[in-house]
């Protein structure tokens, strides 16, 4: 039986899996599901994903944004490592709704991307919020992977 204190750390060894095979998906201009036997055995894969189109200076922004919210899941669960709520709630909130994309720039962006980006600050706030109270801390994680959803929907749908 895992302790409580044992919980997180399995946990983000897991964590750190996925978002290492996610970024996989970021080198190889293939989403991470397409990575595997498939791929490895030299078969042609279709990047279904769509393309979104901008300027380099408007993609820059972009990329910045999601590598801010990577830094906020890693500071999450060096949070969670280190029983440090405060450490939690500072990492997720500097992904909250506060630092949503610039208004210029949503007007180039899909629709059904601008949903998912603003459902994903909302869940970080609600990972914030979640932090400053005595919930447990698998009830935090269960947050975090609900977060890391929305990161894996988006990165399997577009590409920059």
């Amino acid at each position: 039986m895992r302790t409580a204190r044992s919980m997180p750390r399995a946990v983000s060894g897991a964590v750190a899996l996925v978002l290492a095979a996610a970024g996989c998906a970021g080198t190889s201009g293939r989403p991470a599901h397409e990575h595997g036997a498939a791929a490895t055995h030299g078969h042609q894969v279709t990047d279904t994903r769509r393309q979104i189109s901008l300027t380099p200076a408007e993609r820059d922004a972009v990329l910045a944004e999601m590598r801010t919210m990577l830094g906020s899941v890693s500071g999450v669960l060096h949070g969670l490592t280190a029983h440090d709520r405060q450490a939690i709630e500072n990492a997720a909130r500097a992904s909250g709704m506060a630092m949503a994309v610039d208004p210029m720039l949503k007007q180039k962006l899909p629709q059904p991307f601008l949903e998912l980006g603003m459902a994903t600050h909302r869940k970080f706030d609600q990972l914030a919020d979640l932090a400053r109270t005595p919930a447990p801390a698998d009830a935090v994680l269960r947050s975090l992977a609900d977060v890391t959803t929305s990161c894996v929907a988006c990165h399997a749908m577009y590409r920059f």
